[in-house]
């Protein structure tokens, strides 16, 4: 299937607003307070007595924030447009720049080991950064179990219950609403759905959590999940009424 753009606007520019313009010039000024205030630049404390105020992991965190806080309003106030007017160019520009901000977060991860990567990652939050304890998925796939011996068969209520009520449930139906927003082509979506799932196969022997049982990867996942998340997250764009890739 081949995804063409289609080439009528189906609905006019936004109105011009205080909004529809960068403010270059406001937008410095107010990034240069901010970064003074939170920074203690402007307080008249020494170096020293900044030092003694706050810790070297305080600050680490500090400027982390502020380094990803910048980059998003720069890229509200300049970034690329895309496609998406609605509800304003800007959400989207901001979109785009936490996407920026997670694979350059990726990237620099890559390069770290185990334990200097939790350690970072204890900046973003303090529950983060420990080792996680994974769950297997897989330890019983039966559809059908043996209710007593010579009792005959029934459904693994159990087991389907423990997959249903699963928080990754709603993660992929969230999670592929999301990325129809911002993928907004059919085909692509279903490239990377399928193909994270051949992914999770090949990868199980890394983590546990990648097992899981047939119905569990194919039917619920993929055909379930994904689909209602991307049909939901087209029917988004659509109702938008922008131009997107249909």
């Amino acid at each position: 299937m081949k995804d063409v753009m289609s080439s009528r606007d189906s609905c006019p520019p936004p109105p011009a607003t205080l909004f529809s313009t960068p403010r270059t010039l406001t937008f410095l000024t107010v990034v240069l307070v901010l970064i003074g205030y939170h920074a203690n630049v402007l307080s008249g404390a020494s170096a020293h007595e900044r030092a003694e105020e706050h810790s070297r992991e305080q600050n680490t965190k500090a400027g982390v924030v502020a380094v990803a806080a910048v980059f998003l309003g720069y890229c509200v106030a300049h970034g690329p447009n895309t496609s998406m007017v609605r509800p304003h160019p800007a959400v989207w520009r901001a979109v785009h720049g936490v996407l920026v901000l997670y694979a350059l977060l990726l990237v620099y991860l890559v390069f770290q080991d185990v334990h200097d990567a939790r350690a970072f990652m204890r900046h973003l939050h303090p529950s983060l950064g420990v080792e996680v304890n994974y769950r297997t998925y897989a330890t019983d796939c039966r559809l059908l179990v043996e209710k007593q011996p010579g009792g005959g068969l029934a459904l693994n209520w159990q087991g389907i219950k423990s997959t249903l009520l699963d928080e990754f449930v709603s993660a992929h139906l969230i999670g592929w609403w999301a990325k129809a927003l911002v993928l907004r082509n059919h085909f692509i979506l279903w490239v990377i759905s399928i193909g994270f799932e051949l992914l999770e196969l090949s990868l199980g022997h890394m983590l546990p959590n990648f097992n899981e049982c047939w119905y569990d990867s194919w039917v619920l996942d993929v055909a379930v999940c994904n689909l209602i998340g991307i049909s939901l997250g087209m029917a988004t764009v659509r109702w938008m009424d922008c131009k997107y890739e249909r």
